[in-house]
């Protein structure tokens, strides 16, 4: 019987190598691009995490001056500004690599005629151009701009900056002293949609130390008597429900939950010694004065003319007939906080 097996070609074995061949070739350019991106998108992802850094060092106008201070704030050319600093120590240095992905600084410089801002509005721009090793079929180069709030002097040398977020998100402003502050409109945290001026979803926590009497300095938190003043303490879980925590110290504390107190104060009376000219019943210390009365030694020939409070405390006061003097006994009911 005649064997038809005869096998491949000299041919049809060459151009099925030629086709091997080609797709491997693809698959190397795809590989490689793959490459390429994955490294661009490091060193952009890179960049973008050392310019926030920046803005945040210059945010503080003390890192600020101490970095751009004295620079011209219409233009100042390449090779002028070599650093920033934060808190006295120098941050990225010109020509001095940072992270896995071979990104350094090439060179600082600053701009007032860059897009969006303008020395007659007290904004400059600086330019951040960054180095990077070189990509196939890329620039080596990456460029970041950052807007700046500036203060000059006529030659336009700057005496005082801070760097400015987006103009879509800079919503803060800056007082002189420092302070910032907001006035276009309501604050949501953890909310956006705040109904109060203020509204927090979460703990707030505010202290600082002592109250001296008058000295609203050392007074966490602030409330004016006036009708349009409220405290509001909603949400909380099931078992606690919404609540209100008032501190005194490390040991006292009244809590207002769900329309009651808790941490019932620890009430009791003082009595005043008994006196012809007026009996005062004195608060000891650590507790408050919340009511008191009196009453006359012998209430058949006396009236009580008076009953009031007097510092920590009360006092009262007993006339007889025909304005008599007769003793008296103060009574005070004083309060203080115990461990709910």
């Amino acid at each position: 019987m005649k064997n038809n097996n005869s096998g491949f070609g000299l041919v049809e074995v060459m151009v099925a190598a030629g086709i091997l061949g080609a797709l491997a070739v693809v698959l190397m350019n795809l590989n490689k691009q793959s490459a390429t991106t994955l490294v661009k998108s490091k060193v952009d992802q890179e960049s973008l995490l050392v310019v926030n850094e920046m803005v945040s060092i210059l945010s503080d106008p003390v890192n600020c001056m101490a970095s751009l201070g004295g620079r011209n704030a219409e233009s100042t050319a390449p090779g002028v500004i070599l650093r920033l600093f934060h808190k006295g120590q120098p941050k990225f240095a010109v020509n001095t690599e940072s992270g896995d992905a071979g990104l350094k600084v090439k060179s600082y410089s600053i701009s007032a005629a860059a897009p969006g801002v303008s020395l007659a509005t007290n904004t400059t721009n600086l330019s951040i151009n960054f180095e990077r090793k070189k990509i196939q079929n890329g620039s080596g180069d990456i460029v970041k701009n950052m807007r700046l709030h500036v203060e000059f002097d006529s030659a336009n040398n700057i005496t005082g900056c801070r760097s400015l977020s987006s103009a879509s998100t800079d919503i803060w402003t800056r007082a002189d002293a420092g302070d910032i502050y907001y006035s276009g409109g309501r604050v949501g945290v953890g909310t956006a949609d705040p109904r109060g001026m203020l509204e927090v979803v979460g703990g707030v926590r505010a202290s600082k130390g002592s109250t001296p009497q008058e000295d609203l300095s050392h007074v966490g938190f602030s409330f004016e008597n006036d009708g349009d003043t409220g405290m509001f303490a909603e949400g909380g879980d099931n078992t606690q429900g919404s609540s209100l925590v008032l501190k005194q110290d490390s040991t006292t504390s009244l809590i207002l939950k769900n329309g009651r107190y808790y941490g019932t104060p620890d009430c009791f009376e003082v009595q005043g010694p008994q006196a012809l000219t007026g009996s005062v019943a004195t608060c000891p210390s650590g507790s408050t004065i919340q009511s008191g009365g009196g009453y006359c030694v012998d209430g058949n020939v006396g009236y009580l003319h008076s009953s009031i409070p007097q510092g920590n405390g009360w006092a009262a006061d007993c006339f007889g007939k025909n304005d008599i003097d007769v003793a008296a006994v103060a009574i005070a009911r004083c309060c203080r906080l115990t461990p709910p």
